[in-house]
């Protein structure tokens, strides 16, 4: 992600804005600080935890709650959300040493050595991929592991990896299509930057699968009390700008000029009896049909068919 988030609290209480790299999740500042970002919208207050100590988080606009506390790279830190007895993961977490229950632990990734400035990707045409599940690939299981046996899909002519779900989920086992923490490559194959060292081991490259089959908690087990939104946050932003998503609201754009031409309000009707089965309100016709004038049907269908996971157009 390019520049920098900020991360605004209340105005009227002086809290300066924080600059950051990324919009959430715990990220290093250096100087034995962190700064902490969540969005918790059905909350009122919200508390980092951190040995054994509770800081209390400012609200932010938009259901966020942020604040800096005393925090290096390694500490295990966990949310308490209203004074519950409860302690939640950060669900931006950058890592899970514990599994996806367990407490989130401060990163600091820019500690590692990146050796991709001068590389530009690569073309589709004339690629050999190999699709690669981490943890079935060596006995070990590792990624470390399979650094050591990337020269030998070298020499087999492979030029790409495709590499299976890798973000953390729950047991010992899995292919990883259950994957919750989506920023935090899973404990079970070894630390983030063994991950970082396996990218750029070899001439080899590597691409995520894009698989968004689940990305809800990851067992009954962690479950908020009332789901107030049917899509989750982290699938919604993870299927709102995926190349899939982007390629299917295109197609839907064009089915409904097809059916019903160029006149907007009768283009948003008919993607809502699509997308819906029902009828658009007067009050929804007229926001969506403003929409399509200023950002184009395309953007219109992409937010229909992220309304919530159970969207299906035939």
């Amino acid at each position: 992600m390019q520049g920098s988030a900020i991360s605004v609290s209340s105005a009227a209480e002086g809290v300066r804005p924080q600059a950051r790299r990324l919009p959430i999740g715990a990220e290093y500042l250096g100087n034995d600080r962190a700064h902490v970002r969540v969005w918790a919208p059905a909350a009122n207050k919200v508390e980092v935890v951190l040995h054994d100590r509770a800081t209390q988080l400012d609200a932010a606009p938009g259901g966020y709650f942020s604040g800096t506390i005393g925090a290096t790279p390694g500490n295990l830190y966990q949310f308490r959300l209203d004074d519950q007895s409860q302690l939640f993961p950060d669900p931006a977490s950058r890592f899970q040493p514990q599994g996806p229950h367990g407490p989130s632990e401060v990163i600091d990734s820019t500690t590692f050595e990146w050796t991709d400035a001068s590389w530009r990707g690569i073309p589709l045409e004339g690629q050999v991929f190999y699709e690669m599940h981490v943890g079935t690939f060596t006995r070990e299981g590792s990624w470390a592991a399979v650094m050591r046996e990337l020269p030998e899909l070298a020499d087999l002519g492979i030029t790409t990896i495709e590499v299976m779900p890798v973000a953390e989920f729950d047991g010992r086992f899995g292919w990883g299509y259950d994957g919750v923490d989506l920023f935090a490559p899973t404990h079970l194959y070894g630390r983030p930057d063994d991950f970082r060292r396996m990218v750029y081991a070899t001439g080899v490259r590597q691409r995520p699968d894009g698989v968004f089959g689940a990305f809800d908690c990851p067992d009954g087990g962690q479950i908020a009390p009332k789901r107030t939104h049917s899509t989750t946050p982290l699938q919604a932003l993870n299927l709102l700008n995926s190349s899939f998503m982007m390629q299917a609201s295109g197609l839907f754009a064009e089915r409904l000029e097809r059916e019903v031409g160029n006149e907007v309000n009768a283009q948003v009707r008919r993607g809502f009896a699509l997308a819906f089965q029902r009828e658009a309100s007067a009050e929804e016709t007229k926001a969506a049909a403003a929409l399509v004038r200023d950002q184009g049907l395309k953007i219109f269908c992409r937010g229909l068919l992220n309304a919530n996971e159970f969207v299906y157009v035939d």
